[in-house]
């Protein structure tokens, strides 16, 4: 009786959700809009989900449990996750979706420091881009190096507790 006719309203109110970024902002407006019964699909130009979380998670350790949550609620659910893809106008007509929504995170101003351009100078935004696995143009061989060797499906090993071990280690 009511129950199914609940479950039918709600099968018709279903939409189709494109969700671009899949950052914490990102992967909150996924969770919600399929928990909500929209068919949903994200996509993350990385190969990891998390975004600016993930590094937030190296020097505060206290929001890897967030992170967590959040990634273990999308797992759980019924979205379609496409990572290492960068998203594009074609994607988003092709997916045919009733709403879109945009988290890609947003932009860091850096401040002018005086020596910030030189080589072993990095940004906070310059090394999550190298830790992501990729190099800026222009950058010393070292650098496009060690990006190439965490590209792909290295990026798995990159892990919040590894860079910590590493960085009390070398620094």
């Amino acid at each position: 009786g009511k129950e199914r006719q609940l479950a039918v309203s709600r099968a018709d109110r279903a939409k189709r959700v494109v969700v671009i970024g899949g950052g914490p902002a990102g992967l909150e407006a996924a969770r919600v809009a399929a928990e909500r019964g929209h068919h949903v699909t994200l996509f993350e130009r990385s190969t990891q989900l998390g975004g600016a979380l993930r590094w937030a998670a190296v020097l505060h350790p206290e929001n890897q449990p967030f992170l967590r949550y959040l990634c273990d609620e999308l797992k759980s659910s019924t979205t379609t996750v496409q990572l290492g893809h960068a998203v594009s106008v074609h994607d988003v007509v092709a997916a045919a979706p009733d709403a879109v929504v945009v988290a890609t995170g947003g932009r860091v101003v850096v401040p002018s420091i005086p020596g910030a351009d030189r080589a072993h100078g990095h940004t906070g935004p310059g090394l999550r881009e190298m830790l992501g696995g990729h190099a800026q143009s222009g950058a010393p061989g070292w650098q496009r190096l060690g990006a190439s060797a965490l590209s792909g499906w290295r990026q798995r090993l990159v892990r919040p507790a590894a860079i910590r071990f590493a960085s009390r280690g070398w620094m």
